[in-house]
């Protein structure tokens, strides 16, 4: 009954404008969030990268491992053709009526013995394989088609930097760390929003626009758009919480995320240069061992050689002639052993140091696509 019209429109167009002066108030207040977001998406990029290195370091010490299994199944070959090789002479020498069926009988046990340690290892190359398939998603082979023969030899690590370098190298550039990097930065926000939410709201608020009414919905436009009425208004909001224990607790626990995540980021610096320091002392343990392992192995030669003299002089014995072989091979095996740690430790170094993309020869592209590949999984 006291519309000017019936039925009436009215219609508003203008702007309202808030402007906090306290809760919310600046850039980074408001864009906090945001913030957290893309350094949470920054930082699971990085633990995907992390996994990639992991996976590369894997793959090459299991390789490491194929090769071992290679050379100690040479090792055993050799020894069984000269077990075979005995056994034969031993029984022409016994047919001649020269040589004894004990010798024999020793020849052909040294024989039985070789071939199963053959097997062994030809099991263990199997399993080494099967691992190695398992990390780059190959099914077995059950039909045994597949001859799978490592083209390439063990690591040497004779361009390995010193351990200081390395260990600067890794604290630079080590991916974990840009990790932690981003868990401090995240927290440190963290405590910005906690701060900002512990503070009264306090706007300005302004507003200006246009009203028009009618008794048609076109016709209200038109009486807007002719300035039928004027709108402005300016003032003041205030909201004040009434305790503040919560808001404090709320800060004083993102201060403590903060000092827990820069205690995560100097352990991991700290960890860098132990784990740098432990795998170049392996290194050259290696090394040590590698020296060792040769000079025994010259000796078991030259050892085996004055026992087959001695035999073919017939003042031997043919037990010390199988059993000087054994040693020579086993010397040979423990060899192989020390070229495979050596090879192992140095994948070591060159994943402690972040270096494992560069000394492995994969490019950028290549770390992307396995990247893609991870991210498709999860």
């Amino acid at each position: 009954a006291n519309a000017l019209f019936s039925p009436e429109y009215e219609t508003f167009t203008g702007i309202t404008i808030t402007q906090p002066l306290l809760r919310g108030f600046g850039k980074n207040a408001n864009l906090a969030g945001v913030n957290i977001a893309r350094l949470r998406g920054s930082a699971q990029e990085i633990l995907t990268r992390v996994k990639a290195m992991n996976l590369v370091a894997e793959v090459a010490t299991r390789y490491t491992d194929i090769v071992t299994a290679d050379r100690v199944l040479g090792v055993h070959s050799q020894n069984i053709k000269l077990a075979e090789q005995m056994l034969t002479r031993n029984k022409e020498l016994v047919k001649s009526k020269e040589g004894l069926a004990t010798d024999v009988t020793t020849a052909e046990l040294a024989v039985y013995q070789r071939q199963d340690q053959y097997i062994t290892s030809a099991a263990d190359k199997i399993e080494r394989v099967n691992t190695l398939f398992a990390l780059t998603n190959r099914e077995p082979d059950l039909d045994g088609k597949t001859r799978f023969k490592a083209v390439s030899s063990f690591f040497s690590g004779a361009t390995i930097k010193g351990k200081r370098e390395l260990i600067d190298y890794g604290q630079t550039h080590r991916l974990d760390l840009s990790y932690y990097n981003n868990v401090v930065d995240t927290a440190k926000l963290n405590v910005l929003r906690a701060r900002d939410a512990g503070k009264s709201e306090l706007n300005v608020t302004g507003s200006a626009g246009l009203y028009g009414l009618d008794a048609e919905a076109d016709g209200a436009f038109d009486e807007a758009a002719g300035s039928q009425g004027t709108e402005w208004s300016l003032g003041l909001s205030l909201k004040m919480p009434l305790g503040e224990d919560g808001a404090d607790a709320a800060l004083e626990a993102a201060e403590s995320q903060v000092r827990q995540a820069q205690l995560e980021l100097a352990k991991a610096k700290r960890n860098i240069s132990l784990e740098v320091h432990t795998a170049c002392t392996r290194v050259d343990a290696a090394k040590q061992r590698i020296q060792t392992a040769k000079k025994a192995v010259e000796l078991a030669t030259q050892r085996l050689k004055q026992e087959q003299d001695l035999f073919d002089a017939g003042e031997g014995d043919f037990y010390r002639v199988v059993e000087q072989q054994q040693i020579l091979g086993d010397s040979q095996v423990n060899l192989v052993a020390s070229e495979a740690a050596l090879s192992k430790s140095v994948i070591a170094v060159w994943l402690a140091a972040g270096q494992i993309f560069e000394r492995m020869g994969i490019s950028n592209a290549e770390v992307e696509v396995m990247i893609t590949r991870a991210k498709e999984k999860e």
